[in-house]
């Protein structure tokens, strides 16, 4: 019994404000368990769903004609950070060349010269962004 109550009460300190409303009255860990599990299915699902939709949003990512760089990397990412935020693995080398490919066609000569002089597969998107936005200005 003590230790069912050492349980219950290292998962309620365990819980924010919202879940923990959920399993307040329970008062055997079983009980307390159950209820999570049952309540974070619907997470499971929320999360799939969100991860489609930051999926959709990378995939048609596109610079627009009046956007410098800067704008359009801070963009892309936004969604790269929400995507791994939601445990996505999203390696470097994608963003590289989603960048690279979705950019205007002024830039051209800018992508020309990174794909020409650095490894595309082992770039990180910082260094290509800190590379376009010299390669642009100069």
């Amino acid at each position: 019994m003590k230790k069912n109550q050492q349980v219950v009460t290292l998962i309620h300190q365990c819980l924010d404000d919202a879940i923990f409303e959920k399993v307040a009255d329970a008062t055997i860990s079983k009980e307390a368990c159950e209820i999570l599990q049952n309540s974070l299915q619907g997470v499971n699902k929320v999360r799939k769903v969100k991860l489609k939709t930051l999926r959709a949003d990378f995939e048609v990512l596109k610079m627009k004609k009046s956007e410098c760089i800067s704008h359009y990397y801070s963009k892309v990412k936004v969604v790269m950070n929400q995507l791994r935020r939601y445990r996505e693995e999203i390696e470097d080398f994608h963003v590289v060349e989603k960048i690279l490919f979705t950019l205007t066609p002024k830039f051209d000569f800018v992508v020309c010269a990174i794909e020409e002089s650095k490894n595309l597969d082992s770039m990180m998107a910082e260094q290509l962004e800190t590379r376009s936005v010299i390669g642009a200005t100069s």
